[in-house]
């Protein structure tokens, strides 16, 4: 998303509850960097994307998003491919609807991450782990692509956070000695190619008494996927995202081991 293209963008949850986030553009090449003013003193990093800072309130809770320039990821990309590499597209680097449903949900059910451990799984920009090391005793933010990973950095910097841990993890290849008490996804059933990878992850999550928490977009190639962990659902919430003119429903079930 360019933030010049949607000069207001205002998103919604649930029903009349509003929030408007500011854009702050930010310029940054090779070069050392100081964002903004008021955080010059928190951060100084280096950068190989432009990027903006886009601030968010969730109930009571505030926290700002690094979100890089859409045209330059679109030109990395793009010279990557010229190069020879086979990049894989930058899903990360947009700023996703079920992301904001999840943080919304998160804000009004903090006392589930209360002093918890709370590992995001392909996190990308990472909202929702921003959001949740207000409230954790620790965030393991996680993606398997390193550039999101550089951009949550740069975000928990901004946010001046210190419970807040950046990780590579491919899902496929689960940590079998990582430990935590809730896990986070959000749109992660877009591939049908991977449901039953991700199926057996969070089956085996909640067989250890981890809570997950899903929030996705209404889709009809997710409908078995969705079907196959409703046994496990103890809380369900659906609502509507809106971004500029685009309205996006979402589904969030809270998951935990059948008793």
């Amino acid at each position: 998303m360019n933030p010049r293209n949607f000069p207001g963008i205002f998103f919604r949850i649930f029903p009349a509850d509003f929030r408007k986030f500011r854009t702050r553009r930010f310029f940054a090449g090779k070069i050392c960097v100081l964002i903004s003013a008021d955080l010059r003193d928190k951060i100084s990093i280096q950068l190989d994307l432009p990027f903006s800072i886009q601030s968010f309130t969730f109930g009571h809770t505030s926290c700002q998003l690094c979100v890089p320039d859409e045209n330059a990821v679109k030109e990395m990309y793009q010279r990557q491919q010229q190069e020879g590499y086979q990049p894989e597209f930058p899903y990360w680097a947009k700023l996703w609807p079920a992301s904001i449903a999840l943080c919304n949900y998160l804000a009004h059910h903090s006392f589930i991450l209360k002093d918890k451990t709370v590992l995001e799984l392909a996190a990308g920009l990472g909202l929702p782990s921003l959001l949740a090391s207000a409230f954790a005793k620790k965030v393991i933010c996680s993606d398997y692509l390193q550039p999101a990973l550089d951009m949550a950095s740069h975000a928990a910097a901004v946010n001046d956070i210190k419970n807040m841990e950046c990780r590579l993890i491919d899902w496929s290849n689960y940590p079998a000695d990582l430990e935590t008490d809730v896990v986070l996804l959000s749109d992660i059933n877009y591939d049908p190619k991977q449901f039953e990878i991700l199926l057996q992850l969070i089956k085996s999550l909640l067989n250890k008494g981890t809570i997950v928490i899903l929030s996705t977009p209404q889709r009809m190639m997710g409908k078995p996927f969705i079907a196959a962990l409703l046994p496990y659902c103890t809380a369900k919430q659906t609502g509507c995202v809106e971004v500029g003119n685009s309205k996006t429903e979402i589904f969030i079930m809270q998951l935990e081991k059948a008793t």
